[in-house]
């Protein structure tokens, strides 16, 4: 009767106005290979948070997303120079 508890990433996903990244984690409880218990718990990140705590799949979308932000603020800067 080996127990056995992992976290694993459940949901990776955006959400909201401003694009947060929610991840839902998985608390697996095993008895000798066979799950008998599973709890979810929930993090949520700004595309600007120190993310090194999470998984490489979330640091990766959120590096993604804070620089289409950054192209996004440029490109609106350029419009609105262009425009005076």
């Amino acid at each position: 009767m080996a127990l056995t508890k992992r976290e694993e990433t459940g949901k990776c996903e955006l959400v909201g106005k401003w694009k947060h990244i929610q991840v839902r984690i998985d608390t697996v409880i095993e008895e000798d290979g066979i799950e008998i218990s599973r709890k979810y718990w929930r993090r949520a990140y700004t595309p600007s948070d120190d993310m090194s705590d999470a998984c490489e799949e979330v640091n990766e979308q959120g590096q993604y997303i804070l620089k289409l932000e950054k192209q996004i603020e440029e490109l609106k800067d350029g419009n609105t120079k262009s425009e005076k």
